[in-house]
C-alpha cells in the first residue's frame, strides 16, 4: 500500500495540472472595429493620359497622413483597386504621390476616382474625383534621334539641316551636330566658351573664350568670335558681357548681344556678312530684357529689331498685356501669351490667356484660366489659319491635361491632338509632317500620322 502512494499522488498532481490547463481561458484579442470612411473635400491632382488603357495620376497632398489606395468607380461598381505610391526621388517634394491604372476604358463612360488615405484610429479619408472620361490623344508617332544626359545649350542652323546641342556627358562637355535630314552625328572639338551655342551656319557656330589673344580676360569682358570647325579658324567679333549680358539666335545672318556692361553698356546689332554693327545706348535698350531664344525674330522685350534697318517696332498695341511669343512675318501674324499673378491664401499662382494679332489688331482673345501655361514652337508653320502650341498644366481640381494643341482661328476651338506631359524644351516645326523636339532626354522627331 506504501508503494502505491507516492504513484497515486503523483498521478493526481498530473490529473490537476491537466485539469487546470483545460479550464484556463485563452486570451483573444477583441476584433478591430471597422474604419469610418470619411470624405474630405477636394484633393489637387493631375491626370496624365498614357495610352487608351492606361492613365496616370499626380495628386499634391499635404504631409500628416497618407495616400494608399485608389478605387476605380464605374456607376456605383469598382471596378479596380490601385495602390497610390509616395515620391521617393525628391525628398524636398514628399507630399506628392502617384497612381499608374491600367484598365481597358470606355471612352463614352464617366468613371470616379475614390482616393483614400492611411487609417487614423478608426477614420480612413476618402477624396472623390468625378465624372473622368478618358481620351488619349496621339496625332503623332514619336523617335528619340539623339540620348543626352542633359541638354546645356542646342541650336539649329540657319539653313534647318543641322542641330548643335552641347551635351554633359560625364561631367565633360561635349557639342555634337546632328543631321536634320538622316539623324547622323558629329561630335565637334568643342572651344573655350561655347557653353551658350549660336549657329552661324552648318559649319561654324558662336564661342565666347575667356582666353583671348594668350591673355585671360578679367571683368566683365569675353571676345565673342566665329568658330568654324571644319577649318579651325576663328574671327573676332566684338567684346561682349561675360557674366551679366544677352545674346540672341542668328536672324537674317545677324545678331544682338550685349557689350560689357561695366565699360559701357551698350548693345550691337552685328552683321556677320560683312561684320559691320550698329550701337544702341542703355537708354534704348535694356540689355535685360533681350531674347535669347527666339527664332524668328530678334526681340527685345515686345519690340522687334528690324536686321535691315536697325529700327524697333512693335507688332502688338504699346498697351498690350501680352508678351509677344511668336510673329509669322509672312502673314504678318503676331501669338502672344499674358499671365497675370495672383495669390491663393499665401500661395501664388497666376492667370494666363492667349492672343492672336495680325497688323497690331487683336484676332483672337482666349479665355482666362488659372495655372496654366504655355509653349509655342520656335519655328512652325502656320496653314489654314491653324495655329500648333504646347499647353500644361499645374495641380487643380479639374481634367486638364497637358500636351499639343490646335487653335483654329476660323472658329476660335483650341482642340487637344496630342497628349504628352514631357515639357519640351524646344520644338521646331521643319514642314507639315515633321517637327523636331528637345526634351531633357534626347532629340526627339515627331511624325504626324
Amino acid at each position: 500500500m506504501r508503494k502505491l502512494l507516492p504513484f497515486l499522488l503523483l498521478s493526481l498532481i498530473l490529473v490537476s495540472e491537466i485539469s487546470c490547463t483545460k479550464s484556463d481561458p485563452q486570451f483573444v484579442a477583441p476584433p478591430e472595429k471597422p474604419a469610418i470612411v470619411k470624405e474630405a473635400g477636394e484633393l489637387l491632382f493631375k491626370v496624365i493620359p498614357l495610352s487608351a488603357t492606361e492613365v496616370k495620376l499626380l495628386f499634391q497632398y499635404p504631409p500628416g497622413r497618407n495616400l494608399l489606395k485608389l478605387l476605380l468607380k464605374k456607376d456605383t461598381a469598382t471596378v479596380g483597386a490601385y495602390n497610390v505610391i509616395k515620391n521617393t526621388v525628391n525628398t524636398s517634394a514628399n507630399n506628392y504621390y502617384a497612381v499608374t491604372i491600367q484598365y481597358n476604358f470606355d471612352s463614352t463612360v464617366q468613371y470616379d476616382f475614390k482616393v483614400q488615405t492611411n487609417r487614423l484610429k478608426d477614420t480612413i479619408y476618402q477624396y472623390t474625383i468625378s465624372k473622368y472620361t478618358h481620351s488619349f490623344k496621339d496625332a503623332y508617332t514619336y523617335r528619340k534621334v539623339l540620348p543626352t544626359r542633359q541638354n546645356i545649350s542646342f541650336d539649329i542652323t540657319p539653313s534647318r539641316n543641322f542641330m548643335f546641342i552641347v551635351d554633359d556627358s560625364a561631367n565633360t562637355l561635349l557639342t555634337k551636330r546632328l543631321s536634320l535630314k538622316n539623324y547622323a552625328v558629329d561630335t565637334i572639338n568643342t572651344q573655350p566658351g561655347s557653353l551658350h551655342i549660336r549657329a552661324v551656319s552648318d559649319s561654324s557656330f558662336l564661342v565666347q573664350p575667356l582666353n583671348f589673344d594668350n591673355r585671360f580676360l578679367s571683368g566683365d569682358s569675353a571676345a565673342l568670335q566665329e568658330y568654324n570647325f571644319v577649318s579651325a579658324k576663328t574671327i573676332f567679333l566684338d567684346w561682349v558681357s561675360d557674366g551679366y549680358g544677352r545674346i540672341s539666335r542668328v536672324i537674317d545672318n545677324h545678331i544682338f548681344v550685349t557689350n560689357p556692361i561695366f565699360t559701357n553698356g551698350n548693345t550691337s546689332l552685328i552683321n556677320l556678312a560683312d561684320k559691320s554693327k550698329k550701337v544702341y545706348g542703355p537708354s534704348l535698350v535694356n540689355f535685360q530684357i533681350i531674347r535669347e531664344n527666339n527664332y524668328d525674330n530678334i526681340y527685345t522685350g515686345n519690340l522687334i529689331v528690324n536686321t535691315q534697318t536697325g529700327v524697333l517696332t512693335a507688332p502688338v498695341p504699346s498697351g498690350a498685356s501680352e508678351t509677344v511669343e511668336y510673329i509669322d512675318n509672312t502673314i504678318q501674324l503676331a501669338i502672344a501669351a499674358g499671365y497675370t499673378q495672383y495669390l491663393n491664401g499665401t500661395t501664388p499662382g497666376y492667370f494666363s490667356h492667349l492672343s492672336v494679332y495680325r497688323n497690331q489688331n487683336k484676332i483672337y482673345g482666349g479665355t482666362e484660366l488659372a495655372d496654366r501655361g504655355f509653349r509655342f514652337p520656335a519655328i512652325q508653320l502656320i496653314k489654314n489659319n491653324t495655329i500648333l502650341f504646347y499647353q500644361y498644366y499645374g495641380y487643380g481640381t479639374t481634367f486638364n491635361v497637358d500636351g499639343y494643341y490646335t487653335l483654329d482661328l476660323n472658329t476660335g476651338k483650341v482642340t487637344l491632338i496630342q497628349s504628352d506631359d514631357a515639357s519640351p524644351f524646344g520644338d521646331f516645326q521643319l514642314d507639315e509632317k515633321r517637327m523636331i523636339s528637345i526634351r531633357n532626354d534626347g532629340i526627339y522627331e515627331l511624325i504626324k500620322k
